[in-house]
């Protein structure tokens, strides 16, 4: 039985799993800027000419958000869960570079933490081994991921304002709690 994320009823989540929902308003959005950004950069490729560096650049502008539009839908037909905590793991939906089909163990973790980027809030998430995570990935994917490290962060980052209801210290909690009481399941 999956139970919606309420403060204060962590220790009745440990039976059961923790669901977090995306909001409709951030996808909605999302989606609509990836489309408007795709028409902008097609009509830049358009009225510049060929074979001007500027038409090259946006042509493969166009190119680049055209497939985040189609991926960002493929994303949303998904569902509407975020974050799906559960006694062996977690998977997220939070963002393009998701762990959804693939649940990330808890005896894969090696930390996590809240990390800020700008006005955006992560999950970053340690892993003990994570190449063997990248692997898995796609090249888009594995490309994002091994920019993120090398920018700081870990290789997986839950993108906190994709979750509704819930405040970022409190899924930290909520992980944390799961992952501990694995160590000692172990």
């Amino acid at each position: 039985m999956v139970q919606e994320p309420r403060i204060g009823s962590q220790v009745g989540q440990m039976y059961g799993g923790v669901v977090y929902r995306q909001g409709v308003l951030r996808r909605v959005f999302v989606l609509f800027m990836s489309m408007f950004l795709t028409v902008i950069s097609a009509l830049m490729a358009i009225g510049v000419g060929w074979p001007d560096p500027i038409a090259i650049g946006a042509t493969l502008a166009t190119v680049g958000f055209a497939w985040m539009t189609v991926a960002w839908i493929r994303h949303m037909r998904a569902g509407t869960v975020a974050l799906r905590v559960t006694r062996d793991g977690f998977y997220d939906h939070t963002s393009l570079l998701v762990t959804r089909h693939m649940p990330i163990r808890w005896h894969d973790v090696r930390g996590m933490r809240l990390q800020a980027s700008g006005d955006q809030l992560f999950l970053t998430v340690e892993l003990h081994d994570p190449a063997t995570h990248i692997r898995h990935l796609g090249p888009f994917a594995r490309m994002a991921v091994k920019a993120n490290v090398k920018l700081g962060f870990g290789p997986i980052n839950i993108v906190q304002s994709h979750i509704k209801g819930a405040h970022p210290r409190e899924v930290l909690t909520v992980m944390e709690s799961y992952w501990v009481a694995s160590r000692w399941n172990a």
